[in-house]
């Protein structure tokens, strides 16, 4: 219990970045299309290095403001970090060298719907909303069932992993599922055909390490 409780106040102390909101005004002018499950999903909110976005097969560098729609491809360089914050109140987090693509977003009156890819390391900070069943994360080796929840997933230690912050995620492949339950602690996959490992809590340095992967400079 101490290691795991050493573990969260850990995260919670790196993790805290001050992760900006969504701006009252883009919130309400976009809330009918993304209720539709159009037009915007997020907006851009910080920047390190580089960042870039393909829309409709035109590429461009993002800076702040910019906004974030359903299929970009976003990409980050060597050294680059990205802060999107998302319409439901949420913030994602994209490490270095890094890929994603927001399959869909639709805010509900009491849930929000989300589907992406990612390719990198990332952090998932869930928004007011709660997130409804079928909520997931892709990857190149897994799917990560989400709930309600803060989640970091990128490599350490030569594997892709997963760790939990807070609330609860089902992290799945070919071979098998594991649900993390309990904050502090983590699973590696191995490969698509392998499973994930059983969950286990994660040493203070090696929450150092994976943080650092998602930090601002």
């Amino acid at each position: 219990m101490h290691r795991v409780l050493a573990a969260i106040t850990l995260a919670a102390a790196i993790l805290v970045a001050a992760p900006a909101a969504v701006p009252p005004v883009l919130a309400q002018d976009q809330q009918e299309a993304a209720v539709a499950g159009v037009g915007p999903v997020g907006i851009v909110t910080r920047v390190a290095r580089e960042a870039r976005a393909e829309r409709a097969q035109q590429a461009m560098a993002l800076k702040p403001s910019d906004p974030v729609a359903n299929e970009d491809r976003l990409t980050t360089g060597p050294g680059g970090r990205l802060q999107v914050a998302l319409l439901d109140e949420g913030t994602l987090l994209l490490g270095e060298n890094a890929e994603l693509v927001v399959d869909d977003l639709v805010l509900g009156e009491d849930e929000t719907a989300l589907k992406m890819y990612v390719d990198g390391a990332f952090r998932l900070i869930s928004g007011a909303l709660r997130h409804a069943e079928g909520t997931q994360i892709v990857t190149p080796v897994a799917t990560i069932g989400i709930r309600g929840t803060d989640v970091w997933g990128g490599v350490i230690d030569g594997a892709f992993s997963v760790f939990l912050v807070e609330g609860e995620v089902s992290v799945t492949t070919d071979a098998g599922t594991v649900i993390l339950d309990t904050p502090g602690t983590g699973t590696t996959v191995p490969a698509a055909d392998a499973p994930p490992t059983e969950p286990e809590t994660w040493s203070d340095g090696k929450v150092r390490r994976a943080v650092a992967t998602v930090t601002f400079p």
